[in-house]
């Protein structure tokens, strides 16, 4: 999810959220890279809860309690594969989750990680947690999903961040979102960087946008299904 600011991005990525909070069989994890107000109610029910990326009034370390999320989502992930593998076939003749199964076994509870203006992760004062955490977070992306890992990102601009290995890792983590939605961009270049060059090329261009406050909450979704569409949030 992404926009520029005051276009309706958190309010957007909250209703996902919030959706999920509501799900007692979601184990939510909720990071702020904003350090705002905004999420602070999460803090009630999210299982790890994270604000900022630098010491604060509300999290004193926050980089360090947000890598052990991490480790313990990829943990997570490597304990379902395993204990995908070893139910039967005639349980799981696929070997993935489905409703029935997360709801019988607590190990294949669904997990929800949000990230308010991700980006801010990758760029820390300290050049091996950068590498981490986007080695972590790419890992989380590719394989996640399996394991019913479903990860919501927002930014007001996934493009330009890091260099190197952790440049090269956040793109990957960024193009491997499935499904993307732009509200009001200030150009085509964050447009794209939001829904993907493949949108632009197809005509969508959410720097287009119309302004005024009667259109807040006006986007584009894209990638949800065989058709994109132009969809408001309220």
């Amino acid at each position: 999810i992404g926009a520029q600011p005051r276009k309706g991005k958190t309010f957007t990525t909250r209703l996902p959220a919030l959706f999920a909070a509501l799900d007692p069989y979601v184990r939510l994890c909720v990071v702020d890279g904003k350090m705002s107000a905004d999420w602070d109610k999460f803090r009630l029910v999210a299982h790890r809860y994270v604000c900022g990326v630098v010491p604060n009034s509300r999290d004193t370390d926050p980089v360090e309690p947000f890598l052990d999320m991490l480790r313990e989502i990829k943990k997570h992930i490597e304990e379902v594969n395993d204990f995908l593998a070893q139910l039967p076939t005639v349980e799981c003749p696929e070997g993935k989750i489905t409703r029935e199964l997360s709801r019988k076994y607590e190990q294949l509870r669904v997990w929800m990680l949000v990230m308010e203006e991700f980006q801010n992760y990758y760029e820390t004062d300290d050049q091996d947690v950068n590498k981490e955490i986007a080695s972590l977070l790419s890992f989380i992306m590719a394989v996640g999903p399996s394991a019913g890992v479903i990860i919501l990102s927002s930014s007001q601009k996934p493009s330009g961040v890091g260099a190197g290995d952790v440049q090269r890792l956040f793109n990957r983590y960024r193009d491997n979102h499935a499904v993307r939605f732009a509200l009001k961009c200030g150009n085509r270049t964050v447009s794209e960087a939001i829904l993907g060059g493949d949108a632009y090329a197809e005509g969508f261009d959410a720097s287009a946008l119309p302004v005024g406050k009667q259109y807040l909450g006006v986007g584009i979704l894209y990638g949800a299904s065989d058709d994109t569409a132009t969809v408001r949030t309220y």
